[in-house]
């Protein structure tokens, strides 16, 4: 998981993950989920296309990518801590060789 820095930039994106679970012998399931925080919504929403692009592509960009699976997203998930920024997120499931 990564923190929200201090002092708080006004984009960033902030990383969660599951631990991961063993699928097969050489293949493991993480879930992730992708927080985009910006000062306005359009901000928010076209970093959170733009990586929802990259997961969707990232197994012909790296060999250890076996898929991307994703849950839902982009959505809007306000932060309460945070009412004055936009805070979006998707969610998924990345399947990722052990070796």
């Amino acid at each position: 998981m990564t923190k929200i820095p201090r002092p708080r930039p006004p984009v960033f994106i902030r990383l969660d993950q599951s631990a991961p679970v063993r699928v097969n012998p050489v293949v493991d399931r993480t879930e992730l989920i992708v927080q985009v925080y910006a000062p306005d919504a359009d901000t928010a929403l076209g970093i959170a296309e733009q990586v929802r692009e990259w997961l969707l592509d990232l197994d012909a960009h790296d060999a250890r990518v076996q898929q991307w699976s994703e849950s839902a997203g982009p959505y809007e998930f306000p932060d309460p801590d945070l009412p004055e920024i936009q805070r979006w997120q998707i969610s998924g499931t990345i399947y990722h060789h052990i070796l």
